[in-house]
């Protein structure tokens, strides 16, 4: 059998709430000497005592655990996952586990058992990953577990950590113009109907640039029909010559589409996106990416939540994190506009 905290109180010749004391620095109350905690340390490794975890977290109130809850879709974005990697290393650092829960949009049955298992307290603390989802809301406010959200879609309704996207935007701009473009796109895939906040303030802060800089905006839509109806010299003036997105696979699709299309050459791309490695071998793309500091991020969310958990009922601030252009590559200058390639006439 293993052993039990009176077997170490026993071979050190103290009492169990000594070695209570010793282990979990609790009770004031009681004083232990030096060398008494040294003898209580060594019966402790000679009897390879464990303590029993479950009783210890139920004695103090608490699971050690950490939900962090997000949807399938969001899931597989790059900078979800790398999220999650980072906050699980900085959770286990302060002695904290991660259960990653995830639903399918739409699925009342998944979201009903997380929502249960949230106002059974089954965690200390809430990370909500992009989403807002009343159900899970009112699950969190009813039990009253401390949560923060990652991008949320309404930001200013929670305690929330962001990325400030006029930066972000604001950096792929000032990118674009130094490499001498003056017809700047935004792919765009929501039509302006998005209202998370994301995809709204980077679409918003496009606008303010343009206006800024006085250039006429250009939203590229998923069909990409602003192109592929690009065939008169006039027309294929007004395609921008660079263009701005804020995901790598929305980037990726596009380039395919334009290597598709002989008539358009290869544009000059700022990605705002946590990872843009992918691109590099893409010759003879040019790219710069605005690189989302997603170990910041992470270490801002479990802070903050720590801070909520330790602290309950205080509420925090929204962090709104800057970012960093990466892989610049300004120097290499824009071309004079697009031009269909030539094509040799076949000889009589």
């Amino acid at each position: 059998m293993p052993a039990t905290i009176r077997d170490v109180a026993l071979l050190a010749g103290v009492s169990n709430a000594a070695v209570s004391k010793v282990l979990n620095n609790t009770d004031n109350t009681i004083r232990v000497s030096e060398t008494t905690r040294k003898r209580i340390a060594s019966a402790i490794k000679k009897l390879n005592y464990r303590p029993n975890i479950r009783a210890h977290y139920l004695f103090r109130g608490s699971t050690q655990t950490v939900a962090f809850i997000t949807d399938r879709d969001t899931i597989s974005v790059p900078y979800a996952h790398l999220i999650l990697e980072q906050c699980v290393e900085c959770l286990l650092r302060h002695a904290y586990i991660t259960t990653a829960l995830l639903y399918r949009t739409g699925d009342e049955d998944a979201l009903a058992r997380i929502a249960a298992m949230i106002e059974e307290r089954r965690f200390d603390g809430v990370l909500f990953v992009a989403n807002d989802v009343p159900q899970l809301l009112h699950a969190t406010a009813h039990s009253e577990v401390p949560a923060i959200h990652i991008n949320p879609p309404h930001a200013h309704l929670h305690d929330s950590v962001v990325f400030d996207e006029y930066d972000n935007v604001r950096l792929a701009f000032a990118c674009l113009l130094e490499a001498g473009h003056q017809r700047i796109g935004y792919i765009d895939f929501t039509k302006g109907n998005a209202t998370h906040a994301t995809v709204s303030a980077r679409r918003n802060a496009y606008l303010r640039l343009c206006h800024t800089h006085r250039l006429s905006p250009v939203f590229l839509s998923e069909t990409y029909a602003e192109i592929d109806a690009a065939r008169t010299p006039h027309d294929l003036a007004a395609v921008p010559s660079g263009v701005i997105t804020y995901s790598d696979a929305i980037a990726q699709k596009f380039v395919a589409h334009l290597y598709r299309n002989r008539a358009i050459n290869p544009q000059y791309f700022s990605i705002i996106s946590a990872a843009t490695d992918m691109f590099q071998d893409r010759a003879p793309l040019r790219i710069s990416g605005v690189a989302l500091p997603i170990d910041v991020m992470a270490e801002t969310d479990v802070a903050q939540l720590l801070h909520r958990i330790a602290h309950k009922g205080q509420h925090v601030k929204t962090s709104a994190l800057a970012c960093t252009l990466v892989l610049r590559e300004s120097v290499h200058r824009a071309p004079p506009g697009p031009t269909r390639p030539r094509t040799r006439q076949p000889r009589a």
